[in-house]
C-alpha cells in the first residue's frame, strides 16, 4: 500500500444499481486523467488505485474486465464531452464571436493549458487493445462530422476539410506544447483555430 492513500474495500456484489453507477462516475474522471498523463500502458493498475484512491479488487468491481473496460468507460466520458461540453458552446445563444470564445476557452480548460495529454491519441498508441483504437477512429470522425456541420452553418465552403483542419492543428500544438514543455504553443494552436472557426479559413 502507498503512503498516505487510503484504500476502500470493494464494493459488495449486492450494491444497488444506482450506487454503483454513481460510483462509477465519480471514479471515471480520476481514471481518464491518470491515462492522459501516464499513457494507457504505463497507467498500470498500482498507478490506477493510488489515483483513484481505491484498492485493485474495487476497481475491478467497477470495471470486471480491467483496464479494457476502463478505457472504454473514459471514451464514453470523452463523447460526453466533446458532445455535451463542447460542441454545444458553438450553438448555444450568443453572438458568433462569443460562442467561438467559449469553444477555446473549454479546450483550454479541457487540455489544462496544453499540459495533460489527449485522451484519444494516448488510446491509439500501439499498446492499446484493437477495438479500443477502433472506438477512438470513430468518435473523431464523430467530432469532425459534428465540427464540419458547424462550419457550413457559418457559410464554409469547405466545412469538411477545414473541420479536419481544426482537429489537426489542436492536436499537432498540443503535441509540440508537451514535448516542449511550454504552454504558449498550445495557446498559440489556439488562437490560430479562430479564424477557422469563424468561417475565415485558415489564419
Amino acid at each position: 500500500m502507498s503512503s498516505g492513500v487510503r484504500r476502500t474495500r470493494a464494493a459488495p456484489s449486492g450494491e444497488p444499481r444506482e450506487a454503483t453507477e454513481t460510483a462509477r462516475n465519480r471514479i471515471v474522471p480520476l481514471i481518464a486523467r491518470a491515462f492522459r498523463r501516464y499513457g494507457y500502458e504505463a497507467a498500470s493498475m498500482s498507478v490506477l488505485s493510488t489515483e483513484t484512491k481505491l484498492g485493485r479488487s474495487s476497481l475491478y468491481h467497477y470495471f470486471p474486465g480491467g483496464k479494457e473496460d476502463m478505457a472504454m468507460a473514459v471514451l464514453d466520458l470523452a463523447e460526453r464531452f466533446v458532445r455535451v461540453d463542447l460542441m454545444a458552446k458553438l450553438v448555444e445563444p450568443d453572438t458568433p464571436r462569443n460562442q467561438v470564445d467559449k469553444f477555446i476557452d473549454k479546450l483550454r480548460e479541457y487540455y489544462e493549458g496544453g499540459t495533460v495529454g489527449c485522451l484519444y491519441g494516448v488510446l491509439t498508441l500501439h499498446d492499446c487493445p484493437p477495438h479500443v483504437g477502433n472506438r477512438v477512429a470513430a468518435l473523431t470522425q464523430d467530432w469532425i462530422v459534428a465540427l464540419a456541420g458547424y462550419l457550413k452553418s457559418r457559410g464554409d465552403q469547405s466545412a469538411r476539410a477545414n473541420a479536419e483542419k481544426i482537429v489537426r492543428q489542436l492536436q499537432g500544438g498540443l503535441v509540440v506544447s508537451l514535448a516542449t514543455r511550454d504552454p504558449r504553443q498550445f495557446e498559440a494552436a489556439l488562437n490560430d483555430l479562430r479564424p477557422i472557426l469563424s468561417g475565415r479559413g485558415a489564419p
